[in-house]
């Protein structure tokens, strides 16, 4: 349903919230990667046609899939000119199970997300994520207390974030996003992209 080819670590939050074990978190998701190139293909295509371009502003809720919906660079448009403040101002909240279970419902609204961080990573602003973001980006894959996991790209980064924190976090469901696991087998993570308030 989800062709997803990164490999994400998904193993590591499963172990630190069950376990209670580190583990290498040197190794980083490639799903930020990917969404960043994705968004910078699309963003990158400012010649198109200017009902192409208004299409792109239009949340699909008909597909959830991250890699082919186009929400990314919904999300990051409406994003844009708002601060942290603004974002977590505007957010409801709901039980991340039912948001995963049904993101579609979800599209255009900003939603709380509260959990333990498992991997945390920020890029450089010249990298693809980077550039496909607009600046500096950062990654945060967490799993709420209803075992959802969720894989949160903060424009601005990621600030004093570290893995083992217990965070919330807001921002835009944008859909679902499928990675490889360590141990083998996949992974549905929900994804959100968000500002973080950096200064708390």
């Amino acid at each position: 349903m989800f062709k997803k080819g990164s490999v994400l670590v998904a193993v590591l939050v499963i172990g630190l919230l069950l376990g209670g074990c580190g583990g290498d978190t040197s190794q980083t998701s490639q799903a930020g990667q990917q969404a960043g190139q994705e968004t910078g293909q699309q963003t990158g295509q400012q010649a198109e046609p200017k009902q192409a371009r208004q299409a792109m502003t239009e949340w699909n809720d008909q597909d959830m899939d991250v890699e082919t919906n186009g929400n990314l660079a919904v999300a990051l448009s409406h994003l844009e000119g708002l601060t942290a403040d603004d974002v977590i101002a505007n957010s409801g909240s709901e039980q991340p199970t039912l948001i995963m279970k049904a993101p579609w419902k979800y599209l255009g609204k900003t939603m709380a997300f509260t959990g333990q961080v498992g991997i945390v990573q920020d890029y450089p602003p010249g990298s693809d994520v980077g550039r496909a973001f607009g600046g500096d980006v950062g990654e945060i894959v967490m799993v709420t207390g209803d075992l959802t996991y969720v894989d949160y790209m903060a424009i601005g980064g990621t600030g004093s974030v570290g893995v083992g924190d217990h965070v919330t976090v807001y921002g835009y469901p944008i859909g679902l996003v499928e990675v490889d696991n360590q141990i083998g087998g996949k992974t549905t993570q929900l994804m959100i992209v968000g500002k973080l308030d950096l200064i708390n």
